[in-house]
């Protein structure tokens, strides 16, 4: 049984941790103290756990931001359009190409990166 509750607060210690809680709002938080928080920290496997559950939740983030991309620029291009005030046009204009910019230095990175990894698989 013991065992058993410190399973739960190590899952509820991690969650709150990799939610962005402190140190000692997450120890509160799962029900330990906050010497038992940074012992876990030290602990490699604890970690490890960790950082999983902290790329489990940016990807479920990232997958939600690119659900959402569509209709962001859909309502950039309305602003851009339609928008009576030339403030919030410029703004959505420099918006679209702000984001045009990255994307395209993201594809060109992306591109070279693939190169690199290629000609290493063939060396």
């Amino acid at each position: 049984m013991a065992g058993n509750g410190r399973h739960r607060a190590d899952e509820s210690l991690m969650a709150n941790l990799a939610a962005g809680t402190s140190v000692q709002e997450a120890a509160v938080k799962a029900g330990v103290g906050e010497r038992t928080a940074f012992r876990r920290l030290n602990d490699p496997k604890f970690r490890q756990r960790l950082a999983e559950t902290k790329g489990r939740m940016l990807e479920a983030v990232s997958t939600r931001l690119v659900a959402s991309a569509g209709a962001a620029c859909e309502e950039l291009e309305r602003l851009l359009k339609k928008a009576e005030s030339e403030s919030v046009r410029l703004g959505a204009a420099r918006t679209i190409l702000e984001q045009v910019l990255r994307m395209r230095e993201l594809v060109e990175i992306d591109q070279r990166l693939l190169a690199l990894e290629q000609r290493l698989k063939s060396a």
